[in-house]
This record gives structure tokens, C-alpha cells and sequence, in this order.
């Protein structure tokens, strides 16, 4: 008997997580209305989302792929093919992946999208549930709570701009729920243990995420941590936090490697600094009303939008009933509610970036976030507005103790209309907007390619073009190239024949000019196995400029297939012979006259290829100069060092010949500066010139 009203009273404890559960998927099922008709074809959002949500279908597509094959989900070698792509550091969402796995196997990569859009609102309400019933241990409160997390502003931009990595926000109040806990004085182990769990699948959701969790995990500290329950209390708590650190650290121990190469090899933001501004918060944004609302979001998107030119997602508003209910709670309960006060002022002001801007005001008033960007990783805080879904998080516990003190000042009837009241308001607020459908269309040939040998080079090759990728899940094929969000270096481009069609506009190269043999080579080793040509896609240059190379290099082949649209070419085997190519770290080639040349700045790399499965002796004839002064030069070929060459200064000119017996495959000549660079008046960095440079096979010594 016992045993059975235990079993009862665990599913009465059970029911209103249940009943919550049902109510935000309805509520998401009718947020996301229009898209059910096309669940497997289409995903919803805005332009933007033609872009990063089709990526995203990408990576879902590939996860299921990987996963179902024994195949490791982090790397790649189906893009950027042959060298392949560490997925660690990108935007691969692997938790998602997991989340939809039997999803995407049985309908489809877009299926799965609309699966994981549609339980990021399932799970974040659910999320924003628990952690306001822990504060407050009002069931109503706590559904509010959830309300105010799933349906925040932040969160519908993200599902607006297709971003699925941001869309997930679910984890994050899951982790400080159990953060939190572990720091109060009644705290359990297994707290730890859920906090450091859930602090991995932010990991491995967002690395923007896990940067923000980490930020905000020290301010909770301060502030949860029992420092008046006696020290034995206090030890408590701290090993408990220090426990979760360590298990979250142990299940992202996989990951460390590439993330602190992709997010943290350099300090402060990224190359797009310039935009730091425009991706930051105003002041007034916070209190914006949405700019996706139906009814009034166009007048907000022209009010704010002006504000930040460029930017695509500036959307951080906090919401007014949301706003309203936590000022109630700092009102009639600020013991309870300070915490979460200094949580969401922090981010805030962390999301106003560098410097204070008040609307159209730049005051200039350095803000904290400018010290933080200087910090180590602080390359993945590029995007100062994204700190505000701390804020969102922490707002929710915040708006339900404000909902849980206006219950209880209302007698049981009143309490039911104030309930809907607040919900209906929370609705008209949180009205999503009108979606649009993207349903990525392929040509029908694709499947045709299907199951052949060899990777597809798709043309034009442009790095911002989400299409191949989808394509891609109708062929299944490797391509060359690809769209990541953080694009890796990549060097088969520059390689002869690929350099020629990859960039069709550009001027032939003179500095190791192509040879047809060589370029079909370069073709073999690589694996194309077709040159697939999208003309719908192509500008005017660049079709001019394919319609001279293709009949100089494949000059007795007719295409594999042709339309209106598609022209395929499949690449013929040719004689394997080694060639060279640029990599990194040189400037592109310059001509005047009959003259050529190629600036490297410190450091400069040179590709040695030899195709065959023998030794080949080649000589590589180089003739260099120095930049205003006489520099020597460090040669290694694959790290092991061929001593240095003295280079004079400019007008003078060395010239050196370096033997090699190269083994089959690619080999790194590597060119370092021993004398430092210097800045041109072009703002360049120079070091030496190349002037002449040609590849000999079998040449003698």
C-alpha cells in the first residue's frame, strides 16, 4: 500500500510539469502555425534565414549522416574536400543534431530544422518553468516564467534569422537552476552533477552560449554562495560549484583542442570589429517593443534600425510585461529579487558593447565589455547583443516572483482572471510574426550525380552561398569548398586549373603560370570528379571568363549534361606530374608591364605537390629581393629545416635553386623572416618580393 500512494503521489508531483509541457506545445504548435503545412520542405524566417537556416539544415543533415555511418560528427571531409574541416568550432549544434536524430533519418534534414525550432520553445518554457518554481514554488508563477523565457523577443529573432545554434536557448536556464541550487546552503551532489551536465550541452549547443554561461556562473557564485550559513556551509557549496566546473570540463574535454584553437589562439574581437558598434545594444533597445510584432513592428524597425546599420539581428527587447511583473517583484519582495536584478543588469550592460549609446546618441562613455574583448577568447563575444539572453533567462524568475506576489494578494476567483490577464497580455505582446517559407529548390540532375566517384566542383564558387550545401543533401557527394561560419584555410583553390575556374573573374596568374597538364592533375589529385556549373548563378564576368577557360582546359570533352540552367563536365584522367602553388601568407600577384611579382608578409608557405605514387626530383628556381633592407629568410620544407638565404634589399636580386626528392603527396616549403616586417604605405606587411619563381621535374643538380 505504501509502495502504491508513493507511486501516486510521484505522479501528482509528475502532472503539472506535464500539464506545462502540453501548454507550450500548443502554444508553440500556434506560433509556428504557417509552417506546419510544410514542416519537411520548408523552414520559416526571415531573409536571413535563407542563409543560416539552410546552413543549419546542413548540419543537421550531416550529424544524422556521420552519426548512422560510425562516422565522427566533428570532422568533415564532404566540404572543403579533400583536406576536410573540424566541425568543433563551428556552428554544428550537435546537441540538436541528437535532439531530432530519428527525426531527420526519417523525414529530412528541413523536418528535423522544424523539430529542433519547435522544441527549443518546448524546452526553454520548460526550462524557464523549473527555474521559476524554484524561486517562487508557484505553479502559475512558474508557467509565466516559462512564457516570458520560450517566447522572449531574443528567442523569435533567432528563429526569424535562422540561426539554430542561438535558437537553443533551452539549456541555459536548466544550467542556472541547478547552478544556483548547488551554491545555496541546501544544496545536493546531484545538483552539481545536473549543473556541470547541462553547462556541456550549452557547450556543445553554442560556444557563445557556453561563454556567457561562464561569465554569468561567476557573478552567480557571488551571489548564491551561503557566506552567512556558516563556514562549513560555505565549503560545501564552493566544492559543490568546483564539482560542477569539473564535470562540465570532463564532458567537453573532447572538444578543448579545437575550441581553444577556433576561440581562443587569439585575443580580443574578430576581423569584423568595425561592425562592434552597429551589434551592439542602445539603451533604448532594452525597452523597445519587438520589431517582429504584426501589428506595430515595422514602425519599431524603423525607429531602431538606423541604429545599427548592417547589422541584421539587433532585436533585445525585455518585453513591458515581463518588465512590469519584475518590477512588482523588486518592489514588494527586493530580498528575493536582487540577485536576479544584478544578473540582468550585468548582461545588459555587457550587451551595450564597448561604449555607451543612448538611441542615436554615441556618448562615448567606455563601457566594461571593451576590457573583456581584450581577454583571451574574447573573440567569441564579437557580437555584444547576444549577452542579453542572460538578461532573458534570468528575467523570467524575475516576472514570476512578480506574478506569485500578485496571486497572493487575490482571493481565489480574482487570482484565475488575473492569471489569463497576464497571459493574454504576454500574448498580444509576444504575437509571432508573419513567417516566411524559404524551401531550398535543387535541380533534379543532382540525384543523378548521386553515388558516383569523386567530389563535385561547383561553380561559381561563392563562399556566402548556402545553396551547394543543400544541393549537397540531394547528391550526398563531397564538394570542394563549402559555407561554414568560421570558413577554415583552405589551399586546393590556389592549386593550377582550380585557381583558374574557382575565381573565373580574376586575372591569369604569370608567377607559376598554369600549364593544361598541370591543371588536370591538380584536378586528378584533388578528386573533382565533375565541374558542375550553376548559370543561373553565375554574373556576366565570370561566365565570360568560363566560356575561355573550360574549352582551353577540357578541350575535347562535351558536357555530361546541359540545360537552361546546369552544365556538368565530368574531368578527364590525365598523366599525374607534380606541380607548385602560392599558399598562405602572400599578397596577391602584381603586374606592370611584362613584369610580375608577389609580396609575403613574415611568414609565407608554398605548396610542392607530387600526384604520383614515386619519388619525383624536382628544382624549384626562386629569385627574391628585400623590402627597404636586407633580410635573411628561414627555408623548411614539412618543419624540417633547409637553413637560411640572405636576401638583398630592392633593386638587388637573389636567385636560388632548391633540389628535392619529393614523395608522393603535398609538401610545405615554408618562408620566414628572420628580420622584421615592414608596414608599406598601402598599410601592407612586407617583408621580401618574389620575382620569378618556376618548378622543374626531374631537373639535375
Amino acid at each position: 500500500m505504501r509502495a502504491i500512494s508513493g507511486l501516486r503521489l510521484e505522479r501528482l508531483r509528475a502532472q503539472p510539469w506535464f500539464v506545462a509541457g502540453l501548454l507550450y506545445l500548443g502554444l508553440s504548435l500556434l506560433s509556428l502555425l504557417p509552417t506546419l503545412a510544410t514542416f519537411a520542405r520548408a523552414v520559416p524566417g526571415g531573409a536571413v534565414a535563407q542563409f543560416d537556416g539552410w546552413q543549419n539544415v546542413w548540419n543537421l543533415w550531416w550529424f544524422e549522416r556521420a552519426v548512422t555511418s560510425g562516422a565522427n560528427p566533428f570532422f568533415t571531409r564532404v566540404i572543403f574536400y579533400p583536406q576536410g574541416v573540424d566541425l568543433v568550432g563551428q556552428t554544428l549544434t550537435a546537441t540538436n543534431g541528437l535532439l531530432v536524430l530519428p527525426i531527420t533519418a526519417a523525414f529530412g534534414p528541413v523536418a528535423g530544422y522544424n523539430a529542433a525550432v519547435l522544441l527549443s520553445f518546448v524546452l526553454s518554457g520548460l526550462g524557464g518553468y523549473a527555474l521559476t518554481r524554484h524561486v517562487t514554488q508557484n505553479q502559475r508563477a512558474a508557467f509565466v516564467g516559462g512564457c516570458v523565457l520560450a517566447f522572449a523577443p531574443f528567442h523569435m529573432t533567432k528563429v526569424w534569422d535562422g540561426q539554430l545554434e542561438l535558437i537553443a536557448i533551452q539549456w541555459l536556464p536548466f544550467y542556472l537552476l541547478f547552478l544556483v541550487r548547488s551554491a545555496e546552503a541546501e544544496g545536493r551532489i546531484r545538483d552539481a552533477l545536473l549543473a556541470g551536465l547541462f553547462l556541456a550541452l550549452v557547450a556543445y549547443t553554442s560556444w557563445y552560449y557556453l561563454y556567457f554561461a561562464a561569465l554569468a556562473s561567476l557573478l552567480a557564485a557571488l551571489l548564491w554562495l551561503p557566506y552567512r550559513a556558516g563556514l562549513r556551509s560555505f565549503v560545501a557549496a564552493f566544492g559543490r560549484l568546483a564539482l560542477a566546473a569539473i564535470v562540465a570540463g570532463l564532458l567537453i574535454a573532447p572538444a578543448i583542442g579545437s575550441l581553444v584553437e577556433s576561440a581562443f589562439g587569439r585575443s580580443g574581437p574578430s576581423a569584423s570589429s568595425a561592425l562592434l558598434p552597429a551589434r551592439s545594444a542602445t539603451l533604448l533597445d532594452f525597452f523597445l517593443p519587438s520589431y517582429l510584432h504584426p501589428l506595430w513592428g515595422a514602425w519599431v524597425a524603423q525607429i531602431g534600425g538606423p541604429w545599427h546599420a548592417g547589422v541584421a539581428a539587433w532585436n533585445v527587447s525585455l518585453g513591458s510585461v515581463a518588465l512590469l511583473l519584475a518590477c512588482v517583484a523588486l518592489w514588494r519582495a527586493p530580498g528575493a529579487a536582487w540577485r536576479w536584478l544584478i544578473l540582468i543588469l550585468t548582461a545588459c550592460l555587457l550587451a551595450l558593447g564597448p561604449s555607451l549609446h543612448i538611441g542615436p546618441l554615441q556618448t562615448g562613455i567606455p563601457l566594461p565589455y571593451a576590457a573583456l574583448a581584450t581577454l583571451p577568447g574574447g573573440n567569441l563575444s564579437h557580437r555584444p547583443g547576444h549577452f542579453v539572453v542572460i538578461a532573458v533567462v534570468a528575467l523570467a524568475p524575475l516576472a514570476g516572483l512578480g506574478m506569485s506576489l500578485l496571486l497572493a494578494r487575490w482571493n481565489a476567483p480574482a487570482r484565475n482572471w488575473l492569471f489569463a490577464g497576464v497571459l493574454l497580455a504576454l500574448a498580444w505582446e509576444y504575437l509571432p510574426p508573419r513567417w516566411q517559407l524559404w524551401e531550398p529548390v535543387t535541380h533534379p540532375y543532382y540525384q543523378q550525380l548521386a553515388g558516383e566517384p569523386g567530389a563535385l566542383l561547383v561553380l561559381p564558387a561563392q563562399a556566402e552561398d548556402p545553396r551547394p550545401l543543400f544541393d549537397q543533401v540531394r547528391h550526398g557527394r563531397p564538394i570542394m569548398g563549402g559555407l561554414l561560419a568560421r570558413s577554415p584555410e583552405y589551399d586546393p583553390p590556389r592549386a593550377p586549373g582550380l585557381r583558374d575556374l574557382w575565381r573565373a573573374d580574376s586575372e591569369p596568374a604569370r608567377l607559376l603560370p598554369t600549364q593544361r597538364a598541370e591543371a588536370l592533375a591538380a584536378l586528378n589529385y584533388y578528386g573533382v570528379g565533375e565541374i558542375v556549373i550553376e548559370r543561373t548563378r553565375m554574373q556576366a564576368g565570370e561566365a565570360t571568363a568560363l566560356a575561355k577557360v573550360l574549352p582551353w582546359l577540357l578541350p575535347d570533352t562535351a558536357p555530361l549534361y546541359e540545360d537552361e540552367r546546369l552544365q556538368v563536365y565530368r574531368v578527364p584522367e590525365a598523366p599525374a606530374r607534380p606541380f607548385a602553388f602560392f599558399a598562405a601568407g602572400w599578397h596577391r600577384e602584381e603586374h606592370q608591364d611584362e613584369r610580375s611579382w608577389r609580396w609575403m608578409k613574415g611568414r609565407s608557405e608554398l605548396v610542392l605537390v607530387n600526384p604520383t605514387a614515386e619519388l619525383q626530383k624536382v628544382s624549384l628556381v626562386m629569385s627574391l629581393e628585400s623590402y627597404q633592407q636586407p633580410r635573411e629568410i628561414a627555408l623548411s620544407i614539412d618543419g624540417a629545416s633547409l637553413g637560411s638565404w640572405e636576401i638583398p634589399a630592392q633593386p638587388g636580386r637573389a636567385t636560388k635553386v632548391l633540389h628535392f626528392w619529393l614523395p608522393s603527396g603535398e609538401h610545405r616549403l615554408a618562408l620566414v623572416s628572420l628580420a622584421p616586417t615592414q608596414i608599406a604605405p598601402d598599410n601592407r606587411e612586407l617583408s621580401v618580393v618574389i620575382t620569378a619563381i618556376e618548378l622543374r621535374s626531374g631537373a639535375g643538380e
